[in-house]
């Protein structure tokens, strides 16, 4: 107490007081030494004292006692309590709303900083200064936990000199590494302690004074109580234990006088062990030593291995001893006697069900011990593991049934139905709770042989049956449908030598974690989930053959199979960054609207909220190697430090950087080295933020990569097409440069073995270079097979393999030794993929795009799955034909495919036009032929095709040099019009022959459009401007069209000739006067950057497509918007195009889908197509019989169909581009639609939902 007397005498406000003296104070020891002892005298002192007092006792088998978010939020609560001013503030801030998340999501830092770090600071010290008490910190949550809240302990003891802290614990490394060097804290040891002896001497004497006072024994003389003493062996957990032992003897005295003959043994673990096999010894009738010792040490030996599980009842370890016969009693009640009987280191916690716990942690490190060392008589662990898998099941197999818990109706998530927790109390009982969590972790406790057919026939048996859906149920109602995600997996590698057992439940798991987000409303499990299992999916099998669900084909025209990734997560934003932990635990993501995202990468489950803090998007994301923090990079030109822990940030660097596109991690976590476009390559002190080198390379730099030693570091250039390897402390070139022939250099990697470095290149190749040395480096492997800009490369674990990704929207795998493809391209994604890399293990690829997805695929299953079918790939333009009867559309792989306008069918087969995608393309004046351009680094060319049979009409043009960047018709039809470079070309289109070069843009043009009298055209370049020229003589025709901020991406001209229109990378849309050059409009709304405009027949509007994934229709005249914007792709819209007529609008997106939307522009909506109703409910309200690509009158939602605020279907996101309201019609990337039966799905829906079940 001198220490808390101490604190006492020193002024509560004085600040500089509390620099001269220890804020906390830690005890630790040995388990059993009277920690827990003497912070429950401190508590008492305390109050005596006059002080105010919080206090939170940890217990390791206690859900709520071991959970570390409960701690501060408790110690804040009870500071609320005594002290009025502290009370107010905090009630202010948290009625505000603005915090509560923290709070709730459990996040440390925040709860520390909400609570206690803006608050404590601005109130009033109170009258009395206040002690805060934790007991056994060791034994709250994980390490990292502990290594939390020893900080926050520490931190919150140093803002105000009227808080003082006490601690007890273990000497455990997490707690010993932060608290022992800490100036502020004072660290006794109590084994070390004189006063030890004395204070379990007292306790002793204390306790045999009061037992002779009531006569129950004899006066002990001094050197009997020394005796007992020793014994202790200044442990005061003996001393405890003795008491509660002798207590419900009848020979009290004589039992004490035994252990007076007792050696003290020289480790006090083993003289608390003795006591505890007396206890024991002590708990069972002689004359039935040998029964009862039997039930006994397997009951104990039962509490053993659940008790990291969840403690159980004696009901529930009744239930788990009648699996076994040789076990079996004859009800709980014997259970519950035999457990009691040892009431010296057992006790029933009332709180928690009646759940038998222990004292003290040291009971169950004993029962381990004699377990595991072969005392005679003890069950072995792998007995005791295999009799609770076994109860487990037969646990699940006679209780588990369909609608377990009686719900109602599928029309509402499981949160929001009134009094959940009270129904699964009821329904679900306690053994069942137990064994829907635990039953894996029991069964990899067994030590399966091979002629253990029992155990696998019973997980086989209940995977495949329809009990597997309702031990969902369970997990679902309990809100822990990630830990089954986590059980089947790991029992698909547990029987991986068990090819039939491992399918099934790798089937169930994909089931599962591809659709978790209808498993927020249990009913939905079947309702939602099974229906749209795909076709050949084993899981969907087994229920068609239960012939238990009548629902199974309500949804027709599904995939036959999975996709290829194991995972997709939707954040709705381009995903520009990836990133897996060096553990394999967590994967991270950055995304263009500032945020970052961690998950876990086994359940797909957020880990906390999106990670706020940038003010732009997040161009890269990297973990460091101890798995501890995870820095991001930004275009706000700034490095932010994250605690993957709890979501905190850390550290923020730079801020006058520039564009950070990339970051990385030495290998020994010390530094970062970031990647500017404005400034270049510099690193980073990781402790002080202060910037330690550079800035190097002054040219613009997209990717940077340490050498596994840290040593060196290989920067990949923007312009010259150079990665250099450089000296990672001096910035100094250690060898060749590595050149590439054309274009910029966007990824590089190192391989962990040291000896490769990778790049990936705007020319679409991939190189593997030789890094052994500094010499000879130049010389790289090319791996050809990307038809586009190749964003992100990675090495394997073993530096084997490489993966990479491209704009084209595909993931490839190569052989890093022959450069050979190894798969068949990933193409799920449905835009560009911005990054990739390996999981720590080698056996997933991790993979972020433009989609708005970051998905996980398996390495050896992803590229062999039957994927979704394709029409032909992704579509890149379409264009309609002057006469209003068909459009085109051109797509990734160089193919052409014409369409009828109105029903939306092929008109003829899809033929090829080119090798690489298909750029541009644009109809003839007489709609008879097209002109199609491909851009592509390996086949630059322009050709004219026949419209209706795809015959070619002359030879491909053979374009030198740079890309290709825009086509068209002039109106005579002879003369063909593109952009090459910073030029336009005027072309003969029966020839192929160069006719003449308009020069004067001083960057790439990226558009043209020709006026309507034939003789003029108009460019929209980089250089921001856009330049009328007179096609005949090729001069431009006044001053240039200046007004856009950045690059003009697109330009149209009105059918009248009066106007031209324009979109920009700055994301407006202008509108100009042809004749005088001027700005009449600009219209703003979009975004994101404008890819496509067209005018509508009349002129009177125009409509814009964007990569912010919408259409706009705008009035030319008033430059206001139409309607709202057209909501549909799932992607970034690539083309937009009015019919001829002006009711329609064809578009066309990253997506892999072409959609055809009704513009009837007189009206102030864009309206959606009707559907003639096959089909009325009673009530008269009318419903489609089938709701293919159109469905009016129901909201979509996060991919769950609406009725009101009635949950009807939840759609996967494969599938939710078919269910988008406004659409005429939609040409998906695949050969036919989804359709889902509504007249069966509503006659489940609701409070018949559990019709769809049969016995």
């Amino acid at each position: 107490m001198h220490w808390l007397r101490h604190f006492k005498s020193l002024p509560l406000d004085d600040q500089d007081a509390v620099e001269m003296r220890h804020e906390v104070f830690w005890l630790h020891g040995l388990a059993g030494s009277g920690k827990s002892s003497v912070a429950n005298t401190i508590a008492a002192m305390v109050e005596q004292e006059e002080f105010y007092l919080s206090c939170f006792f940890c217990k390791r088998d206690d859900p709520e006692l071991s959970d570390p978010t409960k701690v501060l939020p408790t110690l804040a609560y009870r500071i609320a309590q005594q002290h009025g001013g502290y009370r107010t503030a905090l009630v202010d801030v948290l009625s505000s709303g603005s915090v509560g998340a923290g709070i709730i999501t459990g996040d440390l830092h925040k709860q520390f900083k909400t609570l206690f770090e803006d608050l404590v600071t601005k109130v009033e010290s109170p009258p009395r200064a206040h002690v805060i008490v934790i007991d056994a910190l060791d034994e709250c949550g994980k390490p990292n936990d502990q290594r939390q809240l020893s900080r926050y302990l520490l931190s919150l003891a140093g803002l105000v000199p009227w808080i003082k802290v006490f601690i007890t614990s273990r000497p455990e490394p997490t707690i010993t590494n932060i608290l022992r060097p800490a100036l502020s804290c004072e660290s006794r040891d109590i084994n070390a302690e004189e006063y030890t002896t004395s204070d379990i001497r007292l306790y002793i004497q204390t306790k045999l004074e009061s037992m002779a006072e009531m006569d129950e024994i004899s006066p002990f003389n001094d050197d009997d109580i020394n005796r007992l003493v020793d014994q202790a062996a200044g442990l005061f957990i003996w001393c405890a234990t003795l008491f509660k032992y002798i207590a419900n003897s009848w020979d009290k005295e004589g039992d004490l006088r035994q252990f007076l003959s007792g050696v003290a043994k020289t480790e006090p673990l083993q003289q608390l062990y003795a006591l505890y096999d007396k206890v024991l010894d002590g708990a069972v009738d002689p004359e039935h030593r040998q029964k009862q010792t039997r039930l006994l040490r397997v009951i104990l030996g039962l509490i053993l291995i659940t008790a990291d599980n969840k403690p159980l009842s004696a009901n529930a370890l009744y239930v788990f001893l009648q699996s076994d016969t040789q076990y079996a009693v004859q009800n709980a009640r014997l259970v519950r006697t035999a457990t009691r009987s040892l009431h010296a280191v057992l006790y029933e916690d009332n709180a928690s069900g009646d759940a038998i716990r222990v004292y003290h942690p040291s009971f169950l490190d004993f029962l381990r011990d004699r377990i595991e060392s072969g005392v005679a008589g003890w069950v072995s662990i792998d007995q005791l593991q295999c009799l609770a898998f076994k109860s487990c099941f037969l646990t699940l197999n006679e209780e588990l049934k369909f609608n377990i818990c009686c719900l109602e109706s599928s029309s509402s998530f499981n949160k929001n139905i009134q009094s959940l927790p009270e129904t699964i109390a009821v329904h679900v009982s306690e053994s069942l709770q137990y064994s829907s969590l635990f039953w894996f972790s029991h069964l990899k406790g067994i030590t399966l042989k091979d002629d253990d057919e029992e155990v696998k026939a019973s997980v086989s048996g209940f995977l495949k049956s329809t009990k597997v859906f309702f031990w969902l149920e369970v997990l679902s109602l309990l809100d822990v449908i990630g830990r089954g995600i986590v059980m089947l997996r790991e029992s698909s590698e547990f029987f991986k030598d068990d090819p039939d057992i491992s399918s099934a439940a790798s089937d169930l798991e994909r089931f599962v974690l591809s659709y978790s987000e209808a498993f927020k409303s249990t009913p939905h499990i079947y309702l939602s989930a099974l229906a749209w299992l795909p076709e050949r999916s084993q899981t969907l099998d087994m229920a068609k053959s239960s012939d238990s669900f009548s629902h199974l084909r309500m949804i027709t025209d599904k995939e036959q199979h999975w996709e290829g990734a194991r995972s997709v997560k939707s954040v709705n934003a381009e995903v520009l960054s990836v990133a897996y932990s060096p553990n394999g635990r967590y994967i991270a993501a950055g995304v263009e609207d500032g945020t970052v995202c961690i998950w876990d990468s086994r359940t797909s489950e957020a880990v906390h909220q999106p990670l706020n803090g940038h003010r732009t998007r997040v161009e890269s994301v990297v973990f460091s190697p101890d798995n501890q923090l995870l820095a991001s990079g930004s275009a706000d030109g700034t490095i932010r430090i994250w605690s993957v822990a709890t979501g905190a940030a850390v550290t923020t660097m730079g801020g006058d950087s520039g564009r950070i596109l990339c970051v990385a991690f030495s290998p020994d976590g010390q530094r970062i080295a970031s990647a500017s476009y404005e400034i270049g390559v510099q690193i980073w002190d990781v402790n002080t933020g202060g910037m330690i080198g550079g800035p190097w390379f002054g040219d613009p730099v997209w990717s940077v990569a340490f050498s596994p030693d840290g040593e060196r570091i290989v920067i990949s250039s923007s312009h010259d097409g150079i990665a250099s390897i450089q000296n990672a402390r001096t910035g100094q070139p250690t060898g060749n440069l590595l050149k590439t022939e054309v274009g910029m250099v966007l990824s590089v990697a190192w391989s962990r073995n040291g000896g490769y470095v990778a790049s990936g290149a705007h020319d679409a190749l991939v190189r593997i270079w030789n890094a052994r040395s500094g010499e000879g480096i130049g010389q790289a492997l090319k791996l050809k097979g990307h038809t586009a800009a190749v964003r992100s490369v990675a090495f394997s674990p073993d530096s084997t393999q490489i993966v990479s990704s491209s704009d084209d929207g595909s993931i490839r795998l190569w052989d890093v030794t022959t450069g050979r493809e190894l798969h068949m391209p990933l193409k799920d994604h449905g835009d560009q993929v911005w990054s990739v890399t390996f999981s720590p293990d080698g056996q997933s690829i991790l993979s972020g795009s433009s989609d708005g997805t970051i998905r996980i695929w398996d390495v050896d299953t992803a590229a062999t799955t039957d994927g979704p079918s394709q029409v032909h790939s992704d579509y890149d333009r379409v264009a309609f034909s002057p006469d209003g009867q068909y459009f085109a559309s051109g797509s990734g792989d160089g193919r052409v495919c014409i369409w009828n306008a109105i029903t939306g069918t092929a008109r003829c087969e899809p033929f090829r036009v080119h090798l690489g995608s298909v750029d541009y393309i644009v109809f003839s004046p007489d709609s008879h032929s097209i002109v199609t351009v491909s851009g592509d680094t390996h086949d630059i060319t322009m050709g004219v095709w026949d419209s209706r049979t795809g015959a070619k009409l002359i030879e491909s043009i053979q374009v030198p040099g740079e890309r290709v960047t825009s086509v068209g018709f002039c109106l005579d039809g002879r003369r063909i019009v593109s952009t090459l470079g910073s030029t336009v070309h005027v072309w003969d289109g029966e020839t192929g022959v160069e006719i003449k070069a308009l020069k004067g843009h001083s960057d790439f043009v990226l558009s043209t459009s020709l006026f309507p009298d034939g003789g003029r055209i108009v460019s929209g370049s980089w250089d921001e401007t856009l330049r009328i020229w007179d096609i005949n003589t090729g001069e431009m025709i006044g001053k240039p069209l200046t007004g856009h901020r950045e690059i003009v991406t697109v330009v149209a001209v009105s059918p009248d000739g009066q106007h031209i229109a324009s979109g920009s990378r700055d994301l407006d849309v202008r509108i100009w006067d042809a004749q005088t050059h001027g700005t009449i409009h600009v219209l703003q709304g979009h975004t994101g950057m404008i890819a496509s405009i067209s005018f509508s027949a009349d002129g009177q509007y125009i409509v814009s497509g964007s990569y912010d994934r919408t259409l706009r229709i705008w009035n030319v005249e008033t430059g206001k918007a139409v309607g709202n914007p057209l909501r549909g792709h799932n992607s970034k819209v690539n083309s937009v195009a009015f019919s001829p007529d002006g009711q329609r609008i064809v578009s066309c997106a990253w997506d892999g889908t072409i959609r055809m939307w009704d513009a009837q522009i007189g009206a102030a909506t864009v309206k959606s197509s009707s559907t003639s109703t096959d089909e009325q409910n009673s009530d008269g309200e009318c419903r489609y019989k089938h709701w293919n690509a159109c469905c009016s009158g129901i909201e979509v939602t996060d991919g769950w169909v609406k009725d009101g605020d009635k949950l009807l279907l939840w759609i996967p996101l494969r599938y939710r581009e078919h269910f988008k309201p406004q659409l005429h019609f939609s040409i998906p990337a695949r050969q036919s639609e989804p359709e889902v039966d509504l007249a069966c799905l509503y006659g489940y829906a609701g409070k018949q939902w559990t019709g769809m079940y049969k016995l």
